[in-house]
């Protein structure tokens, strides 16, 4: 799939806007029904008062064909610009826009935490933490059935470790309360607890932890890492530690295969219907004029410490000369839109310059 050109027989031509570069990668490229062909390409005038829902209904179509998503990209702007940018403006700048980047839109399930390990190298990316593990290591049982019914010895498939995907908080409080449960590798009382089996490519592993903490992952898709038959998370990154959740109602891994499965699968029929259904998703994470949109949340904060951050945020709003409502801007993605008069503010709002 071709998506931009920058170079044509030697000569650069990331100078040239995206609308002219777009027009000759049609001359230069042949499609190839299967094996070449150019990206969809959708304009979008983020002026007018369509803008938003024009977008609306490009990111649904994306999502209904299964596609990974969007970029943004002005169409009157360079690929790369050496100009030192004004206030306000960023030029050339991209916004890459998939439903993992959406609260509430990614795909997610929840993975039993069943061991943890060490890499010196990662550890120097922790500031000020010294913990004892830097990633710790997901699995989904292959015998939850024999679990349940007959508490036969649990049996995991390890797929994948984490570390930098985990906030700094939940490094801590993991490294804390899992000294409590870890038994190290080799010993009789790993040996008891389960057996395991590690995918490819995944780090090894110092200890086990006997009784297994629960993450929400949350990843963009579903793909096969080289060497495996099964499929994982991609881009996993951990939500929250589920501390009222027991390991034995996390994922198993034929569940895995059958929410990939699911995500992966177009519809064969008419796509209105499943264009309608997430464009009433994107309409309730939408925060268009109706207030602030709810902070990313962190694992140890409940819906009241939450529901403060909301009201801090609306206050501060207030302060910096937003309307008398505290509704917040309309973010806007178009350099070409924003006059010299205007600013864009640190939440991504546009304020209007004193005169």
């Amino acid at each position: 799939m071709f998506y931009d050109v920058m170079l044509v027989d030697n000569d650069p031509i990331i100078n040239q806007s995206h609308t002219r570069r777009r027009r000759l990668l049609k001359k230069l490229i042949t499609p190839i029904p299967g094996r070449a062909g150019l990206a969809v390409r959708d304009i979008i005038d983020f002026s007018s008062s369509n803008g938003p829902s024009q977008l609306q209904q490009a990111l649904a179509r994306t999502f209904a064909m299964r596609w990974e998503g969007l970029v943004l990209k002005p169409c009157d702007e360079p690929y790369f610009s050496a100009r030192k940018p004004s206030p306000g403006q960023y030029p050339s700048c991209w916004i890459k826009m998939k439903k993992d980047y959406i609260k509430g839109l990614g795909d997610t399930a929840d993975f039993a935490v069943v061991g943890a390990g060490y890499d010196v190298n990662e550890a120097k990316k922790f500031c000020g933490l010294n913990p004892n593990w830097t990633h710790f290591h997901i699995g989904c049982l292959n015998n939850k059935d024999e679990v349940m019914q007959h508490n036969a010895k649990p049996k995991f498939a390890v797929i994948d470790s984490l570390n930098l995907c985990i906030k700094p908080e939940d490094i801590k409080t993991l490294n804390q309360l899992g000294q409590f449960r870890a038994v190290d590798i080799g010993s009789r009382s790993e040996a008891a607890a389960y057996g395991m089996i590690l995918e490819q490519g995944v780090l090894d592993m110092s200890v086990t932890f006997k009784e297994p903490f629960v993450f929400e992952v949350m990843g963009a898709g579903f793909d096969k890492q080289p060497n495996r038959t099964t499929f994982s998370l991609r881009f996993p990154r951990v939500l929250k530690i589920h501390w009222d959740r027991d390991w034995k109602e996390a994922v198993t891994i034929e569940e895995l295969q059958e929410l990939a499965s699911v995500a992966k699968l177009v519809p064969s029929d008419d796509l209105t219907k499943d264009v309608e259904q997430w464009i009433e998703q994107l309409k309730k994470v939408d925060r268009g004029v109706k207030g602030v949109m709810a902070p990313w949340e962190n694992s140890q904060e409940d819906e009241k410490e939450n529901e403060e951050v909301r009201i801090a945020q609306t206050a501060r709003n207030a302060r910096r000369g937003r309307s008398k409502s505290g509704a917040p801007t309309m973010i806007r993605m178009d350099t070409r839109e924003m006059s010299q008069s205007e600013y864009r503010v640190e939440d991504g709002s546009v304020l209007r310059r004193p005169t």
